[in-house]
């Protein structure tokens, strides 16, 4: 059972182990702080410089103060730290009846995150008061305070006040507010407001980390400006007021849900029993269905063997069609073949016809050629005599 605790706890170790908070932690800072004289008069300018060692890198600041001999507060400032580790801030000595002859300290307070214990490193001066000081009375003051605890999600206000010492209001402060992540990483920075109260509002993500933040807050009038800091702390374990009153609904409504269950309960236990025979049916189906589907599969078999078989089928018989086709054209030729044929013997039959006429012609003309045979042979032979006279006439002649 305490697993997840003892988990929970190593893993925010390791978390902080390596968080930049924890490693800035780890390091060990000086903080020097010194001003440019050792003493003062009137109202001469106070210039303070001071270094951080080794350099913190960007995002942090130093809270420079000055008490006069009473331990009372004269100047408050912040002043931004530079990557490499200095700081500087300046002010003019007098102005109030605070400023009186003795030693003044300078004290400048640095940490690497809001969580981690600032180091703080001291000076002092000595001043003179002037010989008209100011007899107003008056020193600029400014106090904030925010909520305690907050969860991620929800919206934090900051308010400050800004007064003068003598109990009036400091009506013409312009109020500002930096919000630092316990990281010390500046969070937000918000508009200023101009009077003696100011309301700062900040929503915080649902992704903020848990710790304290700090909340600087500065009130300006004319060259006088006070600070003032304070803090808020971020819980994700806290609930919303909102959530808050439903776990209390749901608290008062448990007792009503314990008989509801127990009714559910017995009804489960009825439930149960109509599931077992519901079960037992459906394992029948279950088997029926097994058996329609082995006879599916068969009849899907048997279908895909007579697919097979009809489209044999219809191969022979578009090959029969191509041939019965063929055959037509066949018998088309054949056709106009027949007629050509009839056509022919229908000539053949005149040509008898002919034949015979020629046949009788051929008669005639032989007897003719016949009869004109026995003439040209009367002729020849009379030729023949004929000359046989004219020879035997010539013969006679030439003897």
């Amino acid at each position: 059972m305490k697993t997840i605790p003892i988990a929970a706890a190593g893993l925010l170790a390791a978390i902080l182990l390596l968080s930049p908070a924890f490693a800035a932690a780890a390091t060990t800072y000086t903080v020097a702080v010194t001003t440019n004289a050792t003493s003062y008069s009137g109202t001469q300018t106070i210039s303070i410089t001071g270094t951080i060692s080794p350099g913190p890198g960007v995002g942090t600041g130093a809270v420079i103060t000055i008490t006069n001999p009473t331990g009372t507060q004269v100047f408050n400032t912040e002043a931004t730290v530079s990557a490499s580790g200095s700081f500087s801030a300046s002010t003019n000595a007098g102005g109030t009846t605070l400023w009186t002859t003795g030693t003044y300290t300078v004290s400048a307070s640095w940490s690497p995150s809001i969580s981690t214990t600032p180091t703080v490193a001291t000076s002092t001066f000595k001043y003179t008061g002037a010989s008209t000081p100011n007899l107003t009375g008056n020193s600029l003051v400014v106090v904030a305070t925010g909520p305690s605890l907050v969860y991620a999600g929800q919206t934090a206000q900051i308010t400050a006040l800004a007064y003068w010492t003598n109990g009036s209001l400091a009506k013409t402060a312009s109020i500002s507010a930096f919000l630092y992540l316990p990281s010390g990483t500046l969070a937000n920075t918000f508009s200023s407001v101009t009077g003696n109260l100011a309301v700062f509002s900040y929503p915080l993500p649902a992704s903020s980390p848990d710790g304290s933040y700090g909340v600087v807050v500065s009130a300006k009038v004319g060259n006088t400006t006070a600070y003032t800091l304070t803090s808020l702390t971020v819980n994700s374990m806290v609930v919303s007021s909102t959530g808050l009153a439903g776990i209390t609904g749901m608290l008062k409504n448990i007792s009503a849900w314990g008989t509801t269950i127990t009714g559910i309960s017995t009804s489960l236990g009825s439930l149960t029993t109509t599931v077992n025979s519901i079960s037992s049916t459906v394992n029948s189906i279950n088997t029926a269905l097994s058996t329609i589907s082995t006879d599916a599969h068969t009849a899907a078999t048997q279908a895909a063997s007579a697919s097979t078989a009809v489209a044999s089928l219809q191969n022979s018989i578009n090959t029969l069609q191509s041939s019965i086709t063929s055959i037509t054209g066949s018998l088309t030729t054949l056709q106009s073949d027949v007629t050509s044929l009839q056509t022919s013997v229908t000539n053949l039959a005149g040509l008898s016809t002919t034949v015979g006429n020629l046949q009788n012609s051929v008669n005639t003309l032989n007897s003719t050629v016949s009869n004109d045979q026995t003439y040209i042979l009367v002729v020849a032979a009379l030729a023949v005599i004929t000359l046989v006279l004219e020879l035997a006439i010539l013969i006679r002649k030439m003897s």
